[in-house]
Parts: structure tokens; sequence; C-alpha cells
């Protein structure tokens, strides 16, 4: 009687002698059970069957790359997946995958320096989750190694962005040059949106080291994490853990940020951005262009390029303000520190004098931003000529 895939893997297991390998010895000779007679019986069981012809020198999509697979690889992650749900169970878990047409995959962003005081799902099925909670455990215990075990003074990824997406199974021949990969819809949007409405509840900056797709335990992708995009970051500032309530906080302003035309939160991704990047741990020369960004991107976004100093002072007393006292103050830190961005801009260094005002500006930069996700598009030549009317 010839034996069920599920013994042959629960034989391997149960035969081979634990060897510890190092990742460069597993990658030049195998696994250790690869030679054993057990383990030559689980290679040919599935090279025999033609259920399993689609890892035989193939390629597997998972989020918009690929990696090459063999059966021996195959053979390779059923051992490794019945270590911890059993030969039944790991072999289940391949025939499910095979009769799927769509399969659940994760969207992450790894985020540096980002420490969290609980873990929490937004309203756009967005999540932020510590590293240890990744549902795929490799993934996991690399992340965790490298963070804890580097010496070299680089960010650490205590947490993750993670939003779960559909894709299409899909496997084809690695000699077919031309085969075109099925489009897969990418949750970027989403998780960009998460990451700057937690930039604007706490007023501390989140940079983002990358993002790619990485498959659960119980799929069998030989390559589990890929289709890594590197994202241009700058050094993160001291920052706490992020709170709940921050999380909550930035889960109302995704509410208000998704009502919006899809144009205008283009416009105000930019600002928010560039106010994540002054609140960042980089130079103040760096700061300060970002924030002159910022202010400009928010309150010179009609294309007037006349007299910008005094029209942006102008345009944010008038919007943030509420008395003439208040207005005339915000307009005297804007010109001043419009002065201190232009030395930053032109220059590449910091004036002496009036760089304490960067931080109000900035708040009022915040502020602002604030006011746009509740009302929306704005006509600024609108305001200026009702505010000359009264």
């Amino acid at each position: 009687m010839r034996e069920s895939l599920s013994d042959l893997i629960d034989a391997v297991i149960e035969t081979t002698v634990p060897v510890m390998q190092s990742p460069i010895e597993r990658a030049r000779q195998g696994p250790c059970w690869a030679l054993t007679d057990a383990g030559k019986s689980l290679v040919d069981r599935i090279s025999s069957d033609p259920k399993f012809v689609e890892f035989d020198k193939h390629l597997q999509l998972l989020g918009n790359g690929a990696s090459v697979t063999d059966l021996s690889q195959l053979a390779d992650w059923l051992v490794e997946r019945a270590k911890v749900v059993g030969g039944k169970g790991a072999e289940r878990d391949l025939l499910q995958y095979l009769d799927s047409d769509e399969i659940e995959v994760y969207a992450i962003m790894l985020l540096a320096d980002v420490y969290l005081n609980a873990e929490y799902k937004f309203c756009n099925n967005v999540e932020i989750i510590n590293s240890t909670s990744l549902p795929n455990k490799s993934f996991a215990d690399t992340i965790l190694n490298d963070s804890f075990s580097s010496r070299l003074p680089l960010p650490r990824v205590y947490s993750l962005l993670v939003s779960p997406y559909s894709q299409k199974r899909f496997h084809w021949p690695n000699t077919e040059s031309e085969t075109k990969m099925p489009m897969t819809e990418y949750p970027s949007n989403a998780l960009e949106e998460t990451k700057l409405c937690l930039v604007l509840a706490r007023s501390r900056s989140i940079q983002v080291i990358a993002s790619g797709t990485i498959a659960p335990d119980h799929l069998p992708f030989i390559r589990s994490c890929t289709g890594w995009s590197m994202h241009s970051f700058k050094l993160p500032g001291m920052a706490p853990s992020i709170l709940e309530i921050e999380m909550k906080i930035a889960d109302e302003l995704l509410l208000k940020l998704r009502k919006l035309p899809e144009s205008f939160k283009i416009k105000l991704a930019t600002s928010i951005e560039r106010f994540n990047g002054y609140c960042s741990g980089a130079s103040m020369v760096e700061k300060s262009i970002d924030l002159r960004i910022c202010l400009e991107s928010i309150f010179l976004s009609d294309g007037n390029k006349e007299q910008l100093r005094y029209t942006l002072a102008l345009r944010s007393a008038l919007f943030v303000g509420d008395s003439l006292e208040e207005k005339k103050e915000i307009m005297n830190i804007m010109k001043k520190s419009y002065d201190v961005t232009s030395t930053a801009v032109h220059e590449g260094k910091m004036p002496t004098k009036n760089v304490d005002l960067l931080p109000q500006a900035a708040k009022i930069a915040r502020n602002s931003i604030l006011k746009l996700l509740d009302v929306g598009p704005v006509d600024w030549q609108t305001i200026e000529l009702q505010a000359s009317i009264d």
C-alpha cells in the first residue's frame, strides 16, 4: 500500500537527527534530512505526483515579484510546516492552496524605530502591529534578530503597518519569458494614508524603511517575502511609544481624509509628508526646507507667485487665526519663519535669529492641515477678498 504524503512528511521528522546549520550551510548543502532515505522518499513522491508540477522549476507570484521554485524546496516547506501543524496539516495547507484561485497575502511597511503602546486596526483595514505579531514567523524572527543582535547604529524595526489583500495564485515555467503576470491592486495608498494620519495625530515623525508583500505561514511560498520597494527616509527623531489614544485620533483623521476629492488628497499628502520631514531627526537645514515646502504647498497651492512671503503670512493668519490680535501674531511668526527658511533654502545654513519661531510655524502648519481635513479644498483668493470686505 502506498504511503500517504503526510506519513512521508512525518517520517522525515521522526527519523532525522537535528543538525545545527547556518543559513549559508543550508543554502549550499540543503536541509539535513535531504540525503536520508525518508527524505529521498518524500522528494520522489512529490516528483511523481502531477498535482505538484506547478512547483517544478516554475516562478511563483507574490505581490509584484516572483521567485523560482523547485520540488526539493517544496518538500522542505512541507517538513518545516509539519513541525508546526503536523504532516496532515502541512498536506492540507498545500492542497487548499492548489485548489484556490485567489489567496490572501499582506502588504507591509517597515517603520523605523517606532514603538507601540498597543496594536490597532484602522477604518481602512490597515493595522499597526508589533513585528512579533506578523503572520509570517520566519520573517518576524528575521526582524527580531536584526533589531536586537546588530551592533550597527541603524534604525530598528519594532512595528509595521500591515494590510491584507487578495492576489491571484499564479505559477509559470521559468522558461517562458513572455508570460504576463496578473495585475494586482496593491494597497499602497491605504498604508501611506494611515502613516500620514499617525504623523498628524502625534506631531512626531514616522519614517518608512521599505514596503513589500509577505505570505502567511500556511501558504506554500518558497520565498515568503518579495517585491521590496525601498523608501528614501530621514533618521527618525526621538519619540515615545505611540499611544492607543493617538491611534484613535489618527483613525478619525483617516475617515476625514478618505472623504476628500482624490486630487486634493494628493496635494494634502505632500503637505503632511513635508511636515513629517520637519518632525524627523534630520539637520535643522533639512527640517527648515521641509517646513518651507509644507507651508507653500498649503497656502500657495493656487499658483500665485507674487509676494510669496506676504501672501503666505496673510493666508495663514486669515485661515487659522480667530481674533485680530491672533491674526497679527500669526502673520509676524510666518514672515520671520519664511525669512529663516529662505536662508536655509538659498544658503544651506541656519541664520542666527528667529530660529526659535520654527516650532510655532510648524504648529500653524499642522493646525492648517487639520482644518483642511474638515473643510476640504479652499479658494484662497475668496478668503482674502472676504477679509478685505469685512
